[in-house]
């Protein structure tokens, strides 16, 4: 039967059960699109870069669908390559991201179709509609949370690193909204620089603040790659000079990379400096 509709909630891609990782249907993967497009225009941010994102759009990376799908990149072509073939969606890709659009996006979704539902039941069912419109206009608690959780899961997907995450989600929920703003453009750029196993667990990254960090690469840090630093004999931090005093110290990959010396507050560098600003 495929007259009619239902309404589906985003919220159902956050059931544990449902989300159990698998080979996604040709099916399933068309829902997942069809439910991560936005439901309105908006903006999408990544790094420095603002992507003006339309109703029915969705702007991803084939890299990440590979990994919700389990697909290989070999089928997620195909199926890309089929399903715009088929007119269900266009795709533009870039170096960074691939744009998404649903084809006949309001087909699926119109945004009368709810309201058309209300009337046509609004004489059987009299008593259910004017509970349906004060959840809408009353509980904004209710809202509150499903807003939470959706941002929520966002970030838990791109700090990628998962333990601890009913801990982490109590410490996001301590957050207001400024600050979840600021995690969220935080986290894009110290994914970037910091390995996964030196990643903090996501809960002491939200509890300790770890967002409001300074990250900085400078012209004299842009110089060196971890490679050149020394590695301690436990195997993970590195030995490194402070640039002014020369004082030799033992530094985490992410401070070699970003941190200043804790003598004098200033870059490390791999070797000593010499008299004429070179390492020797």
């Amino acid at each position: 039967m495929s007259s009619g509709w239902i309404k589906v909630h985003r919220k159902i891609l956050e059931n544990d059960w449902l989300s159990k990782s698998r080979v996604y249907s040709n099916f399933e993967a068309f829902m997942y699109l069809l439910l991560k497009a936005n439901h309105k225009d908006g903006m999408f941010h990544i790094g420095t870069q603002i992507i003006e994102v339309k109703r029915g759009q969705l702007v991803t990376s084939q890299k990440k669908l590979c990994k919700q799908f389990n697909w290989s990149n070999s089928k997620l072509r195909n199926y890309l390559k089929t399903a715009k073939n088929a007119s269900m969606i266009h795709t533009e890709t870039t170096s960074k991201t691939t744009t998404l659009t649903i084809c006949n996006y309001d087909t699926y979704q119109e945004s009368s179709t709810e309201e058309a539902l209300k009337k046509e039941s609004f004489n059987t069912d009299k008593t259910l509609i004017k509970h349906t419109n004060n959840n809408v206009k009353n509980n904004k608690e209710v809202n509150k949370h499903i807003n939470v959780c959706d941002l929520f899961e966002d970030w838990w997907k791109m700090y990628d690193r998962k333990v601890h995450k009913k801990s982490s989600k109590y410490q996001w929920s301590k957050l207001n909204e400024d600050e979840k703003k600021v995690v969220l453009q935080h986290t894009k750029d110290f994914i970037e620089i910091t390995e996964h196993r030196f990643r903090p667990h996501p809960h002491r990254y939200l509890r300790d603040k770890r967002f409001n960090d300074e990250i900085r690469v400078d012209e004299l840090q842009q110089k060196y790659t971890l490679e050149d630093f020394k590695t301690d004999g436990g195997g993970i931090n590195k030995i490194a000079y402070c640039s002014k005093c020369n004082n030799s110290d033992f530094y985490t990959p992410y401070e070699v990379l970003n941190a200043e010396s804790r003598c004098c507050n200033v870059n490390v560098i791999p070797r000593k400096e010499v008299a004429n600003g070179t390492c020797a």
